[in-house]
């Protein structure tokens, strides 16, 4: 078992979005290029530096997650909106998302901070 780290790519010409500024239109993730001619295009907020739940760098908590789910466990992220604070997770077990789009409000962050909770099976 392994963590799968997903990338988004622009919605509009597929360019990585992972590494550089990323923008948000019409609920759709589009790269700088793209965003300079669209109109209505706003920059994707990073997940809070500091919140209520301790999120950790997201190097970190790859580095927690990892050998848990190495030893066959199951590690869902969570992360707390960059708009309205909202802590939510991931669906899928040892999937970490590098965008997220809030249960509550709709709008999509970018997912620096992130925390996990961990599921195992007892034999």
């Amino acid at each position: 078992m392994s963590i799968t780290i997903v990338h988004t790519s622009c919605a509009l010409c597929g360019q990585d979005t992972s590494s550089k500024k990323a923008y948000t239109w019409k609920g759709r993730v589009v790269c700088g290029d793209c965003a300079q001619k669209l109109e209505g295009a706003e920059e994707i907020k990073e997940t809070p530096q500091t919140n209520e739940y301790n999120s950790l760098p997201i190097d970190k908590v790859l580095c927690k997650a990892a050998p848990l789910v190495l030893g066959g466990a199951d590690v869902y992220f969570k992360f707390s909106c960059a708009h309205c604070s909202l802590r939510q997770s991931f669906e899928e077990p040892n999937m970490y998302y590098l965008f997220g789009t809030c249960e509550r409000c709709g709008r999509i962050s970018r997912i620096t901070r992130a925390g996990f909770l961990m599921s195992t099976v007892a034999k």
